[in-house]
């Protein structure tokens, strides 16, 4: 795994920038974005530019990925 940098907010609330998400995924911005619109990927929380994912809820989604194959 690569070495991410993460920005740490309140309840020690781990946020990722996309190019944070896009090597844990191994999607690109456009396959995230699809599935962001189909609800099938957790959607970013604009806290200031660029938009943040929860690390948790990109991890989630990896597992529940990962066990529906």
């Amino acid at each position: 795994m690569t070495n991410i940098k993460v920005e740490v907010m309140g309840e020690q609330c781990a946020r990722l920038i996309i190019e944070d998400v896009l090597p844990l995924t191994r999607l690109s911005r456009s396959s995230i974005n699809l599935l962001i619109r189909g609800s099938r990927f957790p959607a970013p929380v604009k806290v200031a530019r660029p938009s943040r994912w929860v690390a948790d809820n990109v991890r989630q989604h990896m597992a529940d990925a990962e066990a529906a194959r």
